[in-house]
């Protein structure tokens, strides 16, 4: 399952894992990057940790998990959370919401080259002598 605190929800469960679960463990990721994820604080042992961490996850809203980010990044969250089991998502759709939010929320070209060089690791903080699990985002999110 990996991590937790990236999982979905359907990999909490224990159900069989597809494509759309792939995708909500994206989404997941970024949004801890760029401003952090309710659940990441959560301690004890792996079985509590993970039953804390699906609570939460069922509990959150869209809405509320994205509060604060482009619209497009809870538009991602509900289309993938509605996809079916065998499901072929729609990769370009969601690649377009994506380039679409850093457009919007981009008051310049710079801006764009810096959070495409981030996407890219180029720049990224990887200093491996940080190892609590609460180290917060790497980066904040410039919205207007």
């Amino acid at each position: 399952m990996g991590t937790a605190r990236f999982a979905s929800i359907n990999a909490l469960l224990g159900v069989e894992l597809s494509r759309r679960d792939d995708l909500e463990s994206l989404v997941y990721t970024l949004i801890y990057f760029l401003r952090g994820l309710p659940w990441q604080g959560i301690r004890g042992d792996s079985k509590k940790k993970h039953a804390e961490v699906l609570q939460m996850k069922v509990s959150t809203s869209s809405q509320v998990l994205c509060d604060g980010l482009p619209t497009e990044f809870e538009t991602f969250l509900n289309y993938v959370h509605a996809l079916e089991f065998s499901q072929k998502p729609n990769y370009q759709y969601l690649r377009d919401l994506m380039r679409g939010a850093v457009r919007k929320e981009s008051k310049d070209q710079n801006d764009i080259s810096v959070i495409s060089q981030f996407i890219a690791g180029v720049g990224v903080d990887t200093d491996s002598s940080k190892t609590d699990e609460t180290d917060g985002p790497v980066m904040a999110w410039r919205g207007r």
